[in-house]
């Protein structure tokens, strides 16, 4: 396959009229990038409470999208307390997975190649905790996950998501880890775009259950 044709790269064939500003905006990122080393001038221990809040809040406002009702003072409660390694609750369990696969990604990115088995580890620690997830922790979904709208008699009305079909997940997720290594090695376009069309393209295949509701009520008007 030539990775320069293929239809994840072709996408970032950007139209004239915004190459101009993005990459005026990529320019002023790497020119704070090149000259703000706030890591050599911070105390390690402020840079530790920074990446313990950081933790925190990405844990909560990410879980809370998917319908978690912990508070980020829950969640931080709960962080304090992981070694407990037992949680009540579907919620403490899904954030104790999540903070603990946090924890690792911060302390270990830069040893975590982008893979196919990388991401099914990922899914797997993330759901240690989780009773009712054991069935597909690790495991690509099984069945479809598109998020559609109904009206007050259960008509669909919209489809909100239409993420990539089960059957076709593994081999979507290997040509976006395999496009995505040849990107990098070759440069082929800023790192920054490269990793926004990864997680762009990621999240359009959605290859994992999703926890949200997938059906979406609309009201009466």
């Amino acid at each position: 396959m030539t990775w320069q044709d293929f239809r994840l790269h072709k996408r970032l064939e950007l139209n004239p009229s915004i190459i101009e500003k993005v990459y005026s905006l990529l320019s002023e990122i790497d020119s704070v990038k090149h000259s703000w080393h706030i890591s050599e001038r911070v105390h390690p221990q402020t840079l530790e409470r920074l990446t313990h809040s950081v933790i925190v809040t990405s844990t909560g406002s990410s879980n809370r999208i998917e319908g978690n009702l912990l508070t980020d003072i829950e969640v931080e409660n709960l962080y304090k307390n992981l070694r407990v390694k037992k949680f009540k609750t579907r919620d403490e369990q899904e954030i104790a997975g999540y903070l603990n696969c946090l924890e690792f990604i911060f302390n270990h990115y830069q040893d975590i190649p982008i893979t196919e088995s990388s991401i099914l580890k990922l899914h797997q620690d993330m759901l240690t905790y989780s009773d009712k997830d054991m069935r597909h922790k690790g495991n690509y979904k099984f069945g479809p996950n598109r998020v559609e709208a109904k009206d007050a008699e259960g008509n669909i009305v919209a489809v909100i998501f239409d993420p990539t079909p089960p059957h076709l997940v593994k081999k979507e997720v290997q040509e976006l880890v395999d496009w995505y290594g040849w990107a990098v090695k070759e440069k082929a376009k800023h790192p920054l775009i490269l990793i926004a069309n990864f997680i762009f393209e990621y999240l359009a295949i959605h290859p994992f259950k999703m926890e949200m509701v997938e059906q979406v009520d609309c009201l009466p008007t």
